[in-house]
């Protein structure tokens, strides 16, 4: 499994890289970018918030309530995946739409920056909080396994294929709101799949946090969740879920601090 991530991460990498070389890559865009506009702006402003790695973050506290494990593969991956993601940032140096089109040719909303396009960090948070919540989909059937019952199948790929839809939704949205090529958010796919990779690779070695560790990542979260709403990064126009995921997270992590 870890050795097929990792040449999916490659694949998605090159791939990316590839096609920021072709024409294609501008002509693809453009399509994308104004199909998107036949939706209403908040609802890409709101996905693409998502992809913000505090709201990640965050979200992740607020829905997995029964296990540390979802959080403990995210801090696994966080520290590879920024280090592919800055680290190619900088070496390739590739101009944004906006950079490079006329900003009357791009549909944009809020924010609309110009540097730093291949990879995509927000397609890379979004992959993995997707590798996250599929986790903690696994940590739940295999509890319900303990306890001599079943989580129905149907609710597994049920929620199985919501998660995927969620990133491909979030990876999407960088077209959307005019802030990615194409090429970057195929990049960023793959840089999100590298630091799962490298996390799988960890969590098999250490399955679970230490008490302390445990207490260090909540802590962690519940700071994250109020930096959240005011990140540099967040569209206003998409700003009020990340109100409600920031609150859910706090009440969740004080509920887990108190029961430690």
């Amino acid at each position: 499994m870890i050795r097929s991530l990792l040449l999916l991460a490659l694949l998605f990498l090159g791939s990316g890289y590839g096609l920021a070389t072709l024409p294609a890559n501008e002509t693809l865009f453009r399509v994308l970018n104004e199909g998107a506009a036949g939706l209403p702006a908040s609802l890409w402003t709101t996905l693409t918030n998502l992809g913000a790695t505090s709201v990640a973050v965050a979200l992740l506290v607020a829905v997995t309530p029964w296990t540390m494990r979802p959080l403990w593969l995210a801090a696994l991956a966080a520290f590879p995946t920024t280090l592919v993601v800055h680290g190619l940032k900088k070496a390739v140096a590739a101009p944004r739409p906006a950079a490079v089109l006329d900003p009357h040719q791009i549909v944009w909303f809020d924010l609309l920056p110009k540097s730093g396009a291949f990879p995509s960090g927000h397609t890379a948070t979004a992959v993995v909080l997707g590798g996250a919540l599929l986790c903690g989909l696994v940590v739940r059937r295999d509890r319900f396994a303990s306890r001599q019952r079943t989580l129905p199948p149907a609710r597994i790929w049920l929620v199985g294929a919501g998660v995927v839809f969620l990133v491909s939704a979030i990876a999407f949205s960088r077209i959307a709101v005019g802030a990615h090529w194409p090429s970057d958010v195929i990049g960023g796919l793959g840089a999100g799949l590298f630091g799962l990779t490298v996390a799988a690779f960890l969590i098999r070695r250490f399955p679970e946090p230490s008490p302390q560790t445990t207490r260090f990542l909540l802590v962690g979260g519940l700071a994250t969740a109020a930096y959240a709403p005011f990140d540099h990064a967040i569209y206003p126009s998409g700003a009020a879920l990340v109100w409600v995921v920031a609150l859910a997270a706090w009440v969740g992590a004080i509920r887990r601090l108190g029961g430690q």
